[in-house]
């Protein structure tokens, strides 16, 4: 199986590694795949009840050059780059967020090494070349994972984008970066108040008074909303549906735009991060239809270490 060599150049790694972090805080395997217009990435929460989708132009990520030959961040390259589209997968994406940390500019040149299999390109390998902490030039590389190696492996990434795009019939309401903290952190305080208290939020959008309210059994919190709702297909002013607590909190902290309505079980989240754009897909949850039961539950909302996703 012959290896084919492509390269990138003037990588802009910082903005990667904030990317590659948002699909971590989900999932600690990382899978993405690279074409030479986009890049895209997707993870699966292990209640699989959960989707973070990102996608990012490649142009974006390429720092270009100016009339004098300095190269600056904000500068278009002047050439496109062309590379088959390839597959890039990762079972330890913390120790691969360590294996980036080490270099310490703002841009890198990637060479990756791409294998054929099937009728399709895998990378095998990436090698960095930039320098490191004390400005001494630094090569590093890292041998990446097969795919038979990833448990959530997608083949097409229409159908998720498909399911992560907003249709006409859904309303919208934004939440800002400030209220998606104050919910978790008072998830964080509240959520073992009481031994009862539930898996999941419970969000109602009140149309007659334009806000939103979110609470479980511990708490009840309201926003004004800055926007006037449109009610679309909403039959009633009171629109109420449930998202686990697990999957709220690995959103990201940002502000994000909520679409959903009364037919589909499904809440779409979209918002503007480096440069790219982040999707999330939640499935809405009730008593009835979680099968999970508190106990294990509750060793999902633990295991994220909430301190490391909630700003006090």
């Amino acid at each position: 199986m012959d290896g084919k060599t492509i390269k990138i150049t003037n990588f802009k790694l910082n903005i990667f590694r904030n990317l590659l972090e948002q699909s971590l805080i989900v999932d600690n395997q990382l899978m993405l795949e690279f074409t030479d217009e986009i890049i895209k990435s997707a993870s699966f929460s292990s209640t699989r009840s959960f989707i973070k989708l990102w996608t990012i132009p490649l142009v974006n990520l390429l720092a270009g050059e100016t009339k004098e030959n300095v190269l600056e961040l904000d500068v278009i390259p002047k050439e496109k780059i062309h590379f088959p589209t390839f597959n890039f997968y990762i079972l330890k994406g913390d120790l691969f967020n360590r294996y980036l940390s080490v270099h310490n500019t703002d841009t890198v040149d990637l060479e990756f090494v791409l294998h054929e299999i099937k009728g399709k390109y895998q990378a095998a390998n990436i090698t960095i070349t930039g320098k490191s902490e004390n400005n001494s030039p630094l090569v590093t590389t890292f041998t990446l994972t097969t795919e038979e190696m990833i448990t959530n492996k997608i083949d097409d990434y229409t159908e998720i984008i498909k399911e992560c795009t907003p249709n006409s019939s859904m309303i919208e309401f934004t939440l800002t970066s400030n209220q998606i903290q104050e919910i978790k952190r008072l998830i964080k305080k509240l959520h073992k108040a009481t031994s009862d208290n539930t898996a999941f939020l419970t969000f109602t959008i009140n149309f007659q008074l334009n806000k939103v309210t979110v609470n479980d059994k511990v708490f009840s919190i309201d926003f004004l909303l800055a926007q006037e709702l449109n009610k679309k297909s909403a039959n009633t002013e009171i629109l109420s549906f449930n998202i686990l607590k697990s999957d709220f909190i690995v959103t990201g902290n940002h502000t994000f735009s909520l679409f959903t309505n009364d037919v589909e079980e499904k809440v779409i989240l979209g918002a503007k991060f480096a440069n790219g754009i982040i999707w999330c897909l939640s499935a809405k949850v009730s008593e009835k239809t979680l099968n999970l039961d508190d106990s294990a539950m509750d060793a999902t909302i633990d295991s994220l270490n909430l301190s490391e996703y909630v700003i006090d």
